[in-house]
C-alpha cells in the first residue's frame, strides 16, 4: 500500500506543473479576450502577462516557438 501511496504522490508532484500551466493558459486567454472586447483595435496584448511554469528546457524553447507563431 505505501509504494501505490507513494506513486500517487509522485505522479501529483509530477503533473502539478502540468496542471497549473493549464489553468495559466485558460486564464491567459480570458484575460485576452477580456482586454480585447474592452479596448477593441486600441488593445495591446503585450500588457497581459504570461505564466509559465515549467524549468524543462525544452519545454521552455517549444513554447518560445509556439508564441513567435500565435
Amino acid at each position: 500500500m505505501a509504494t501505490v501511496n507513494a506513486k500517487a504522490n509522485l505522479e501529483a508532484i509530477s503533473n502539478k506543473p502540468f496542471l497549473s500551466q493549464m489553468k495559466a493558459d485558460a486564464d491567459y486567454e480570458n484575460k485576452m479576450i477580456l482586454h480585447l472586447l474592452e479596448n477593441g483595435s486600441d488593445s495591446d496584448l503585450s500588457l497581459i502577462p504570461k505564466k509559465h511554469y515549467s524549468t524543462n528546457p525544452l519545454v521552455k524553447f517549444w513554447n518560445q516557438i509556439r508564441e513567435i507563431f500565435s
